[in-house]
């Protein structure tokens, strides 16, 4: 009996040693309190259709119900990147973001937001990135969350857990939904087309996501690459 207590007291001892010893895990990123969308059981349409920036925060607001959305319009992006779908009182912007790094070059980004104060649904495509790693249809939405990160959004980002199969601009791409700090949630995902790669975002704010969820889908099945 002494020796099984004693071999028990120095197992005992060696998990404390052990634990002890073991390196400290790397800390995630911290959780959000923000609820993860509520969507249907998946993104998949049926139907084909490294550097630093500094942001502005936003503010934080109260947040209301959106406003209802419009009828739907067809948007070309400057020089025929892309054709989309979008409510016709959504407000576009086209331009380029300056990345700055190892290299120096513009992202060219189209942005689509619902009229109101912020935050509003809406949709950003931010494509023609070069980068020093293969990206595929498999890994590109890994590829636009890092440089969503950098230059597109001012809110820090918890993805979901779930990587989901979505159709974008007719390629087998894949996406994950998220949620920000500023109160928003949607989805985000990446494809690359004839060699461009491209990187795109859906969310409206996270209490009202269900609600918005058939119009992003019906602007995600709608987007065609041009060229």
């Amino acid at each position: 009996m002494g020796t099984l207590v004693h071999r028990r007291r120095l197992t005992l001892i060696l998990l404390v040693a052990l634990s002890a010893c073991s390196p400290a895990p790397v800390a995630p990123t911290p959780a959000l309190t923000l609820p993860l969308p509520t969507r249907p059981p998946t993104w998949t349409p049926t139907v084909a259709a490294t550097a630093t920036s500094q942001a502005t925060p936003i503010a934080t607001r109260t947040l209301t119900p959106p406003v209802t959305p419009d009828t739907m319009q067809v948007v070309v992006a400057e020089n025929n990147a892309f054709s989309i779908q979008i409510p016709a009182n959504w407000k576009v912007t086209q331009s380029t973001r300056r990345v700055e790094g190892s290299s120096v070059y513009e992202v060219k980004y189209f942005a689509a937001v619902g009229p109101g104060d912020p935050p509003q649904p809406g949709v950003i495509i931010f494509y023609e990135w070069p980068s020093s790693l293969e990206v595929t249809n498999d890994n590109a939405w890994e590829s636009a969350f890092a440089l969503t990160t950098l230059v597109i959004k001012s809110c820090a980002v918890q993805l979901g857990q779930e990587k989901l199969p979505v159709d974008f601009g007719s390629e087998p791409a894949f996406g994950v939904e998220y949620v920000d700090s500023c109160g928003a949630a949607g989805l985000m995902t990446g494809a690359v087309h004839n060699g461009v790669n491209y990187g795109a975002l859906f969310e409206a704010p996270a209490p009202y996501f269900g609600d918005w969820f058939p119009t992003l889908h019906d602007i995600l099945v709608s987007i065609t690459f041009g060229r």
